[in-house]
């Protein structure tokens, strides 16, 4: 289980089984929302101020690492995955960014409404 911390400017991460913490990562920025993308075994946190996705990946002692960071637009937000490609609401933007996960690059944005919050992909 992944949880962002806005005022600590963290990411927790559970163990579901014993519903214990098993690491914390400093990000250095408010996160807008946390998600894992488990076909290339990847952690993304939304930076809403700097209008970006930054993303880490595990080490071979299973802690996360830092791996880099893309733009998305103003207020990156939610994120959504389906197959190898992923969707970041962009709340001051009033987008969504379509992303190649592989390439982690923004390949199209969708205009949408105002304030753009949550998704979901059925």
């Amino acid at each position: 289980m992944y949880v962002d911390n806005e005022d600590g400017q963290t990411v927790s991460i559970i163990d579901v089984k014993t519903l214990k913490v098993v690491e914390t990562i400093v990000l250095g920025f408010m996160p807008g929302f946390v998600a894992y993308q488990g076909g290339m075994k990847e952690m993304w946190v939304t930076d809403p101020m700097a209008g970006k996705v930054h993303w880490w990946t595990k080490d071979a002692t299973g802690k996360m690492v830092y791996t880099g960071a893309f733009n998305t637009d103003a207020g990156s937000h939610a994120i959504a995955f389906k197959d190898m490609m992923a969707y970041v609401t962009n709340q001051e933007a009033a987008n969504v960014s379509v992303i190649d996960v592989m390439q982690h690059k923004v390949t199209k944005t969708i205009s949408v409404g105002k304030k753009t919050n949550g998704i979901v992909i059925i």
